[in-house]
């Protein structure tokens, strides 16, 4: 008797002729200690188009193969260990290459998926993980942030679950500290990743989080990550350059946009365009986009630098840094900042900074905001900060420079 779920023999052969390789010779997926088993073709067919997120301008059409697909799939499998048993909790739309991601390390291995797009009332969401036996949740540092501040987790069934991840932008080290304490014993994988990389480039494995903290981890699986320097030699390890990576992963290109192809794609390798650390074990630090540095006071200065200061503040909930043209200093920093607590001002916040960053580092400004702009991708839209903080620069100085 067929399974009323089954798919055709028709669609059944079709999806074996496009998705082949995808698993090991025995059927099966190596383990996280197992090198991950090479498929002996990779299709170089174009499977999908994925438009970048925008939130630093234009976004892109990211050609995805079914090789690319096929190995990120592989890749994350192996490194969560999943099984036919695993059943992920998605809020994740699928336009991201974040839920693309778990939507096809599942299918891999025969796991499942329960999607659930309520999250704009997170309490029922995660009543849904234990009622439908979810063993894995995935969320972007605003997932997290919208369940720490409105969800009681005292009486929320959490006895399935196995793991979660996180990906889509730095998360805050105290958010970080929370999830973990808060859905122990179940680890946390804090991943990282690009588009032009199908999905993901590293993890850092639960047991490392103490003495890697704030790293995003090494190479996932079947990805080599590089630091290099402006002429695109590997730097020592602590020293600063940009981050690179190897791997079938990789994008073959930008869709018909050649010269943003070259920029990115050199020497066989994926210049990811984040300024990051690489210590002696591997394990990788970002530090900022290279495109997002600040020059301030004739320094190159990672606005993440800035923002560090701003969380460690107990009335600051978010904050974002950008820079603002001057005319006279080249650059000076801007900073957005959603309040803790509202008795929060502007005075007392640069005083903070001035407590912990030299002065060309110090924010010129402050702009209180009840949140920061995001895109649908749940990250934040520099490029509409960085017109805000254009505007307000000028109109701090003409308040300065009136009679």
């Amino acid at each position: 008797m067929v399974h009323p779920s089954a798919p055709s023999p028709a669609l059944e052969k079709a999806l074996q002729g496009r998705f082949s390789g995808w698993v090991s010779e025995a059927g099966e997926v190596a383990s996280a200690e197992v090198p991950v088993p090479r498929a002996p073709t990779v299709s170089t067919r174009i499977a999908q188009i994925v438009f970048t997120s925008g939130s630093t301008g234009v976004p892109r059409g990211v050609q995805h193969t079914t090789g690319n697909v096929a190995a990120s799939a592989r890749s994350i499998a192996s490194y969560l260990a999943l099984t036919a048993s695993d059943r992920a909790l998605l809020v994740l739309p699928l336009f991201y290459v974040y839920g693309k991601s778990v939507l096809s390390s599942h299918l891999l291995v025969g796991g499942s998926v329960l999607f659930d797009h309520r999250f704009m009332y997170p309490r029922v969401v995660m009543e849904s993980m234990g009622a439908e036996r979810c063993t894995n949740f995935s969320g972007v540092p605003l997932t997290y942030e919208l369940l720490k501040r409105q969800v009681d987790f005292a009486t929320v069934d959490r006895s399935t679950l196995r793991f979660l991840t996180q990906a889509g932008g730095a998360m805050a080290e105290e958010t970080i500290d929370w999830v973990r304490a808060t859905f122990a014993p179940a680890p946390l994988f804090v991943m990282y990743g690009q588009a032009e990389a199908t999905a993901r480039l590293s993890y850092l494995p639960p047991e490392r989080a103490g003495d890697k903290r704030g790293s995003v981890g090494r190479g996932v699986p079947g990805v080599t990550l590089e630091v290099v320097d402006e002429e695109g030699r590997r730097c020592l390890p602590g020293v600063t350059g940009e981050l690179t990576a190897r791997g079938e992963v990789v994008m073959p290109g930008y869709l018909d946009d050649p010269e943003a192809t070259a920029k990115v794609l050199r020497d066989g390798r994926l210049f990811t365009g984040d300024l990051a650390t690489q210590d002696a074990d591997g394990f990788v630090s970002i530090v900022g986009r290279s495109r997002q540095m600040l020059k301030l006071g004739g320094y190159r200065v990672a606005p993440g630098e800035i923002e560090r200061v701003l969380r460690t503040h107990s009335g600051v909930r978010e904050t974002t840094v950008v820079g603002a043209k001057d005319g006279l200093e080249g650059e000076v920093a801007i900073a957005f900042v959603v309040r803790a607590a509202p008795e929060l001002d502007e005075a007392s916040l640069l005083k903070h900074c001035r407590s912990y960053l030299s002065a060309a580092r110090v924010p010129r400004r402050v702009a209180f905001v009840d949140e920061l702009p995001r895109n649908t991708f749940g990250k934040v839209l520099l490029a509409e900060l960085q017109q805000r903080a254009a505007l307000l620069h000028v109109s701090s100085k003409e308040e300065r420079n009136s009679p």
